[in-house]
């Protein structure tokens, strides 16, 4: 390992993972999959699986973790073909022992071992959240295969939504908020907490850092994110921020942009759509 903690195989890894990126639905459409989205700590994965066999086809995942980019990498390498029943195999064991550069010398410090850990905690999120998931690519195929209007599959959206368990609903907007709006607050020194989901439709939120006092936070923020989760889960969702300042409605604080003027937006931030091209 030299003078770093990791081996030579995880810092290549994190230097360039192979399944970093995200699926979503429309992904799964149209590769007639099930998406399978869960959220562990500080790692979103978003799996595809046969939904008639539960193999799992292919995987993206998204941490900010550099030793977390590295096993979570190495463990979809090793359980990409894999029906979910088999996925507990993979262990963290298996999966530090492969990321060795000498079968003798563990591949992290035994302080970092810990790390490993995760993987159990993705395979049981991943068995836990299967039927789940399963419910709402079959809500969804029915939904294209019934010839739905618009207006008739957008209702059918959130209503599929909506009564899905409160946990199976954070999972979904977490995930939002990590691809399309933390990276950009991040930039700006700020993030957003998901505090409560009220009825699947109202979702009440918490600013962190520099957000929670900049003066557009209650205005072209947080339409910003409402139009983001509108758009991804679904069009009746409403959200609130418990802690938005109100210097973009007060037009004598300093520097505070009018609201009839063109709103400032987020900071711009990097899609991480990846399409798999295997």
């Amino acid at each position: 390992m030299g003078d770093s903690p990791h081996s030579g195989k995880i810092q290549e890894r994190i230097a360039h993972p192979v399944f970093r990126g995200a699926f979503d639905q429309e992904d799964a459409k149209d590769r007639e999959l099930t998406l399978n989205t869960i959220k562990v700590g500080s790692i979103t994965l978003n799996a595809l699986f046969d939904p008639e066999t539960k193999f799992l086809y292919d995987a993206r995942f998204f941490t900010y973790v550099p030793i977390l980019i590295a096993i979570v990498d190495q463990f979809l390498e090793m359980a990409r073909g894999l029906p979910i029943t088999r996925l507990s195999e993979v262990t963290g064991n298996r999966v530090e022992f492969i990321l060795r550069d000498d079968p003798e010398i563990p591949a992290v410090d035994p302080s970092r071992s810990m790390y490993f850990d995760e993987i159990a905690k993705i395979v049981k999120g991943l068995e836990e959240n299967m039927n789940t998931a399963l419910a709402l690519s079959l809500a969804s195929t029915s939904a294209r295969e019934g010839g739905l209007s618009v207006t008739e599959h957008l209702s059918q959206k959130a209503e599929t939504f909506c009564s899905l368990p409160e946990f199976a609903q954070r999972i979904q907007i977490e995930e939002v908020l990590d691809r399309f709006i933390r990276p950009g607050l991040a930039v700006d020194g700020g993030n957003v907490i998901l505090e409560q989901i009220e009825n699947g439709q109202k979702l009440t939120l918490t600013y962190e850092g520099n957000c929670g006092s900049c003066g557009i936070s209650a205005g072209a923020t947080l339409a910003y994110i409402e139009r983001t989760i509108r758009r991804e889960i679904h069009d009746r969702v409403e959200v609130i921020a418990t802690n938005a300042s109100s210097a973009w409605m007060d037009n004598e604080s300093p520097g505070a942009p009018s609201p009839f003027g063109p709103p400032p937006m987020i900071s711009e931030t990097p899609n991480y759509r990846e399409k798999s091209n295997r």
